[in-house]
């Protein structure tokens, strides 16, 4: 019996076996063992879908957390021995990202055990199934992952178009074009144009809006809001298109394959239970619960999975949570860290998945009441924006919300700072930002901590955008966004380039990386966490990222 054939009679009866195993399986190596191991009758359990691919190193992140989501218990990732891979160093990459996938699944609390590598020939079919043989007996002994009994979630809010048209403002437009001008994106491709947009709504065009791929090419920066005369929401009108784009299955180009939003949506499930609390050095102070209303509760966010997924840019953004309790506790707050903290749900939210965002603040709200506080710090910009203005539409939400920079410019004294005049830039997150106004605070930490700081061309207000917002769209687009503003920085004089977003620093670094369409030494910049230089210039720890100093 082939791999195939089996893979067919068997996906009906799969549906009560337990447990489940999804087998990816390189064509050349690992789906010939398997296929060997069927025509030859070798025996072993009948709960694995076998999943053919031509190389390992194919195997995205994405798609094993994919297969979690769907319901498997563990999953298998088979290739060529890492001497005879048909793509050279296929395997070798596969290695890599089923590492990294190992520790996003400790750190979502299912364990790394849940997934194998495994080299298999052409000629191992008894290699192939004494694997799954002995993979089911592993799991035959863990306990049940929580997304076994979850159905996919479908996008089923429907949006009132004319209600939203109304709300946002659209019928204000006096089509005066100072949308489209000011617009980033506008300005590199010339078939998108928010005041199009604009008018298609106006004339109720909605079919032709939410079937535009350009409706995800948007931003959501605010700088046409900032310079509309008439008040038009464009951000919030297109967050509502694409959720009733996504409703009826049109989607952006996900970067990364979505594995991002995947892990968002794992978050969503009710019974997982993360690994959290290990982020935390243990030689800070934190609370598992307030003790009164003046304890700040600090929303640590989603820096520990981008640490993983992003590693090999070496920013360690996954040091953030870690800067910011530290910088927290020099100035007298103990913040209270939550065990099971869910993302604040802002991607899904901007990609249209309203359903799953709305899960996520069910979840949080629930964590919220039982920690007891009424006040939050976060050092994200984009949980700033979510928690703040996105909450309170979902449920009841009266908790005081707070930037890290805006607690530590209130007690800036309390820091230390030990001045080195080093000559710095700043890169303004637009949900920081345009979406809520906070410029001043960083700027007054930064002169508090003796920083020179040099203004790029656009700054403040007109900040230009890192160019890629929610994880979709990132293309060429983008990277011109990115190149343009790392030139600016350049110019400057600056020695670095500080901003309060993790995502600021991921997508400026990446553009960096690779190939140049320009000189690197036009662009090429250290990108700094704002609480890093922080946490350095107050002696918490050294340079090289030491321990305090």
């Amino acid at each position: 019996m082939s791999a195939t054939k089996r893979k067919g009679e068997n996906v009906k009866e799969m549906e009560g076996i337990r447990p489940k195993i999804v087998a990816f399986c390189c064509n050349w190596c690992a789906y010939a063992g398997a296929d060997l191991a069927g025509v030859s009758r070798m025996q072993y359990p009948a709960n694995v879908e076998i999943i053919r691919t031509m190389c390992s190193g194919r195997i995205d992140p994405a798609f094993i957390l994919r297969a979690f989501e769907m319901g498997a218990d563990g999953v298998l990732v088979a290739g060529c021995h890492e001497a005879d891979c048909h793509y050279i160093s296929g395997n070798q990459h596969a290695r890599k990202r089923v590492e990294s996938t190992r520790e996003l699944l400790d750190l979502l609390g299912l364990g790394a055990e849940r997934l194998m590598l495994k080299w298999i020939n052409a000629n191992e079919g008894g290699v192939f199934a004494e694997t799954i043989t002995k993979f089911t007996e592993k799991l035959k002994g863990m306990k049940n992952t929580p997304f076994q009994n979850v159905r996919e979630r479908k996008n089923l809010s429907e949006v009132d178009f004319q209600q939203l048209v109304k709300n946002t403002g659209v019928y204000n437009c006096l089509e005066c074009g100072k949308c489209t001008a000011s617009c980033p994106v506008a300005r590199r491709d010339p078939n998108f144009s928010p005041r199009r947009t604009i008018e298609k709504a106006l004339e109720n065009l909605v079919d032709e809006i939410e079937t535009d791929r350009l409706l995800w090419s948007c931003l959501t920066c605010k700088m046409c809001e900032q310079r509309c005369p008439s008040g038009v929401q464009y951000c919030e009108f297109v967050q509502g298109a694409r959720a009733e784009a996504r409703r009826i299955n049109q989607t952006g180009k996900i970067s990364h394959s979505g594995v991002n939003l995947a892990i968002q949506r794992m978050h969503g499930v009710q019974d997982l239970q993360q690994n959290r609390l290990g982020i935390i050095d243990n030689k800070l102070k934190v609370k598992k619960k307030a003790d009164s209303k003046e304890d700040f509760l600090y929303f640590v966010g989603c820096a520990p999975y981008y640490q993983i997924l992003y590693s090999e840019l070496d920013l360690k953004v996954g040091e953030i949570p870690n800067h910011t309790v530290a910088l927290l506790n020099r100035v007298g707050i103990q913040p209270v860290i939550l065990a099971n903290e869910r993302c604040c749900g802002h991607d899904l939210l901007w990609n249209g998945d309203i359903d799953s965002f709305a899960q996520l603040v069910g979840m949080n709200l629930k964590e919220f009441k039982k920690a007891g506080a009424s006040k939050i710090v976060t050092s994200c910009p984009e949980c700033y924006r979510t928690l703040r203005l996105d909450y309170p539409k979902f449920g009841r939400f009266d908790l005081e919300v707070k930037h890290i920079s805006e607690v530590l410019a209130e007690r800036a004294g309390k820091l230390k700072f030990k001045s080195n005049g080093e000559k710095v830039t700043l890169q303004d997150p637009c949900r920081l930002g345009r979406h809520l106004g906070v410029f001043k605070p960083p700027r007054d930490l930064l002169e508090a901590a003796g920083a020179e700081l040099v203004e790029m061309e656009h700054h403040g207000p007109d900040s230009t955008c890192c160019g890629v917002a929610a994880w979709v769209n990132c293309g060429m687009c983008s990277k011109s966004m990115q190149l343009q503003r790392l030139r600016e920085a350049r110019i400057t004089g600056a020695r670095k380039i500080i901003t309060p977003c993790l995502k600021c620093s991921i997508h400026l670094t990446c553009a960096q990386t690779g190939e140049l369409p320009i000189p690197r030494e036009e662009v090429e910049m250290e990108v700094v966490d704002f609480t890093r230089y922080l946490a350095e210039a107050a002696g918490i720890i050294s340079p090289n990222g030491g321990g305090e100093g």
